[in-house]
C-alpha cells in the first residue's frame, strides 16, 4: 500500500474477510514495512513487498510468501518465517 492504511508509508498491510466479498482493515494493519531482513542478516530496502500467501508445512504455519521487487524490472519471492 502507499500509506494510505498505516503511518509506515509504502508497507505490506492487513486486511480481513469474512465473506472473501467485503474486506475491513485489521486492527493492527501494518504487517511489515520495505526493509526485509535476509536470512544473512542483512537489510533490504524493496520497491515493493506484494502478493502475500501463507506457506504451511505439516499443517503449521510456517512462513508469509511475498513477491518482492529491489528494483524496477527485477522481482523475486521472499519467506518470511512467522513464530
Amino acid at each position: 500500500m502507499n500509506g494510505d492504511f498505516t503511518d509506515a508509508g509504502r508497507s505490506l498491510v492487513l486486511f480481513y474477510s469474512l465473506d472473501g466479498l467485503n474486506w475491513k482493515l485489521a486492527k493492527n494493519p501494518l504487517v511489515s514495512n520495505l526493509n526485509v531482513k535476509m536470512a544473512d542478516g542483512s537489510i533490504k530496502k524493496l520497491e515493493a513487498l506484494e502478493r502475500s500467501q501463507t506457506f504451511f508445512e505439516n499443517g503449521k504455519l510456517v512462513a508469509l510468501l511475498c513477491t518482492v521487487n529491489e528494483t524496477l524490472g527485477h522481482s523475486h519471492n521472499v519467506q518470511i518465517p512467522l513464530k
